[in-house]
């Protein structure tokens, strides 16, 4: 089974980078949280959401977190996770934590889940965001915040020592899923999160990115994709290549230590990528429109859009050499074209 975990910036998370960098206008294209069938998401999913911030796969079963359809603190809990067993969507017990799922990574048979925190307004103490894993059916602390700046942005792995990195508004931790234990290594507001080799590549609200070696843990600050005021969303290793994306652009780093835009011109030109999926030698990237690709195998490379799916894309990730997209309204899969999961 091929089973690729995919990190991701949650729409409440750009949000906030939009307001971060200061003064800049960026119009956000906003997708109504609709399934594409006539059910509600209380019906297909059991949680009133349909917003899904992160996709997971253990064996054969896929796992969606769903974020909560309010973009404040202040609100009642409305997310958590859900499971397809090929069939049908149950969910995955209670919520974890606060319930606002932000992201998703499966390490070996564990499943983690990092979230946002809530004020609810019922008693108004707020409840941080963490990071909780999934076990014998209930959902167990594994960090949890101290304040409303470490909420849990995003969730990557890395391959090579089995560990899970955390990104939250204030620093990267690093989790060793053997024993639970984590610890900050890094002092940024990290964004997006990818792995090669022995290198983690992150984003940071900063705009800048890094490359963190996992052995030396030496720190190398690989520029700003677009430069200042432009904003990192996501990060994609693939092969030899790194890709970032940023509010205006999609860039390329190249050999002489510079960061290359790649859209200009392009179908994709003038869209934000929300999300990359590297596979073999196609990069998808996920936008408020839909999905589109960039195929390397031609010179030069070539942008193109995927399918019909016009819902904005918050996640995505392969499992038995099917893409799954993570969308504002429901879980979608590519098949000749996109399709509900239900």
């Amino acid at each position: 089974m091929s089973n690729v975990t995919q990190k991701k910036l949650p729409q409440i998370c750009l949000s906030i980078l939009i307001s971060f960098i200061g003064g800049w206008q960026v119009a956000i294209a906003q997708s109504e949280s609709v399934p594409a069938d006539t059910a509600t998401c209380e019906q297909i999913y059991g949680f009133d959401d349909c917003e899904v911030s992160g996709l997971a796969a253990i064996g054969d079963e896929l796992y969606a977190g769903l974020i909560g359809s309010s973009m404040t603190y202040v609100t009642e809990p409305n997310g958590g996770v859900i499971k397809w067993d090929g069939s049908s969507w149950s969910k995955a017990g209670d919520r974890p934590g606060s319930g606002r799922v932000s992201s998703l990574a499966a390490v070996g048979d564990k499943l983690y889940a990092g979230t946002l925190g809530i004020r609810p307004p019922s008693t108004g103490v707020y409840q941080p965001g963490g990071v909780y894993q999934w076990d014998d059916g209930i959902w167990k602390v594994v960090m949890e915040g101290t304040s409303e700046y470490q909420d849990v942005w995003v969730l990557g792995l890395h391959a090579m020592d089995n560990k899970i990195y955390v990104g939250t508004e204030q620093f990267l931790y690093e989790v060793d899923t053997r024993h639970n234990d984590w610890r900050e290594i890094a002092n940024y507001g990290v964004i997006c999160l990818d792995s090669k080799d022995n290198h983690l590549y992150f984003g940071t609200k900063q705009s800048t990115v890094f490359r963190l070696n996992v052995e030396t843990e030496e720190l190398l600050d690989m520029g700003k994709p677009g430069g200042d005021h432009n904003g990192v969303t996501d990060i994609a290793s693939m092969g030899a290549e790194l890709y970032a994306s940023s509010l205006f652009g999609v860039y390329k780093w190249n050999e002489s230590g510079d960061w290359v835009r790649i859209d200009e011109g392009t179908v994709l030109d003038g869209k934000i990528v929300y999300t990359f999926l590297a596979v073999n030698t196609t990069l998808y990237a996920g936008t408020a429109t839909g999905v589109y690709q960039l195929n390397t195998s031609e010179p030069n490379g070539t942008w193109s859009k995927v399918g019909s799916l016009s819902q904005r894309i918050e996640t995505m990730m392969i499992m038995d050499d099917i893409v799954y997209a993570g969308t504002a309204a429901g879980v979608y899969y590519l098949q000749d074209d996109w399709k509900f999961l239900n």
